[in-house]
């Protein structure tokens, strides 16, 4: 899928700063991955991670504090996409890796 063009992007405002992970970070699979935000929104916010294929391997129940911790250890070595949604809206889009142990 075409989703480099939206890496870093804020497509909603609400004063959203994503504060982890770094575009393009790299984890070691087994790892522990914080996603971690500042924003005004009071609404609850959501999580959907998508491997390289467009396919979705992590949807989130909604999460009311400002981090989600998410476990590497069910997902294959390789390049995924996260999107932080409010109601089904991209509030943020960026990407990170998963390496070998």
């Amino acid at each position: 899928p075409s989703f480099e063009s939206l890496i870093g992007t804020h497509i909603r405002s609400d004063n959203f700063e994503i504060k982890g992970p770094s575009t393009s970070a790299r984890f070691k699979k087994g790892s522990t991955i914080l996603f971690e935000w500042e924003t005004e929104i009071t609404h609850p916010l959501s999580l959907e991670v998508i491997d390289n294929h467009g396919k979705i391997v992590f949807d989130s129940q909604p999460v009311y504090d400002k981090f989600l911790k998410l476990s590497s250890g069910d997902l294959n070595e390789g390049l995924f996409y996260f999107k932080i949604l409010k109601d089904d809206e991209i509030v943020f889009f960026g990407k990170f890796f998963i390496d070998k142990k």
